[in-house]
């Protein structure tokens, strides 16, 4: 445990708080350590059966990342163990509440998200601002399981904040309580799941979970050339620098498309990467592959016996106002 996290035990209930109100909770490198050494501990911890996720004071249960300390790093894509997920990368079979007691953005929609129940405050918010700093949102992939897919679809392309009252009449909340009453409430919500017989509890969870599709790798390869764009480090800079972010929409210099990847909006593929176009969305086979206008058309260096078309096409900017550049693939068995 860090002294930027907390862990203590009520009557079977283990509580674990987020102690950085004095940086809405933000989850910097203390906080994300303590986070799944807490999580350990309640694994262990047999005098708790249900843990409770929070954070301190009444501003913010996790307003997200660290953006400063994302700025000094210069982070790209997240290790997997970068935060805890609970069934994701860390295992946690007992019952887990968040008890959201003000802003949960970014990260902390993840944290919130992550547990099996959601308790928050009446003054509480919930946001996947991703969208807003250039970073990325893999985690959300089972989003459109909890809520209605388009709800989903405004939340992640928006960023905007959503209400409490607006989080419960989607589902993605359980209850709205009153600030006043939201340690009680989930204490009581909590010692009521904790009075009843520890394998049903246990198998009642795992059945509720036996239909959410878990398609975080597909996640991951999506949201891959987002983190590895230089928006990805303008968007923490600039919160950092406190200003407003320049969007260029562009791969950094010399960066490469991670596999089947897409090149961000406004991205072009200069001639003398056309290779590396085409290992990469092959998954570094190298095949014969055309690229229509306005991109010049010639097979891959080395030949492969199974042809493959990867299209790459550039919006026209009179047509779509904007322009990006996305390579597809479409593959059956002997072709693509």
């Amino acid at each position: 445990m860090t002294d930027a996290v907390s862990y203590r035990v009520e009557n079977g209930v283990g509580w674990l708080t987020i102690e950085r109100p004095e940086a809405r909770n933000a989850l910097n490198a203390a906080v994300r350590e303590g986070l799944f050494a807490g999580a350990r501990r309640f694994n262990e911890d047999d005098t708790a059966a249900v843990l409770v996720l929070t954070g301190a004071g009444d501003k913010a249960f996790c307003a997200g990342g660290d953006l400063k300390e994302m700025a000094e790093v210069a982070l790209t894509v997240p290790p997997p163990d970068f935060a805890p997920q609970f069934g994701r990368n860390i295992e946690i079979a007992k019952p887990t509440i968040a008890a959201v007691n003000g802003i949960a953005w970014a990260g902390g929609f993840l944290l919130a998200q992550s547990c099996d129940l959601c308790v928050a405050a009446d003054s509480a918010t919930f946001a996947i601002s991703e969208v807003k700093v250039g970073r990325g949102a893999p985690w959300a992939a089972p989003l459109s399981w909890l809520i209605p897919p388009r709800i989903a679809l405004q939340i992640l392309l928006t960023g905007d904040p959503v209400t409490a009252q607006r989080a419960h009449e989607i589902g993605l909340v359980n209850e709205v309580v009153p600030l006043a009453e939201l340690r009680s409430r989930t204490q009581q919500l909590a010692e009521r799941i904790a009075a009843n017989a520890p394998l049903s509890v246990l198998a009642a969870k795992r059945t509720a979970y036996l239909s959410r599709p878990d398609l975080f790798d597909e996640a991951e390869r999506i949201w891959a050339p987002v983190y590895h764009s230089a928006d990805a480090q303008e968007g923490p800079a600039a919160f950092r620098d406190k200003r407003k972010p320049v969007w260029t929409g562009r791969l950094p210099l010399g960066g490469r498309l991670p596999l089947g990847g897409r090149l961000p909006l406004g991205g072009r593929l200069p001639p003398d990467r056309e290779d590396d176009l085409c290992a990469h969305a092959l998954g570094g086979i190298t095949r014969p592959f055309t690229l229509p206008w306005p991109l010049r058309s010639r097979p891959c260096p080395r030949q492969a016996p199974a042809r493959a078309s990867i299209s790459a096409w550039l919006w026209h900017p009179a047509q779509r106002g904007v322009q990006g550049a996305t390579t597809t693939q479409s593959c059956s068995r002997g072709m693509c």
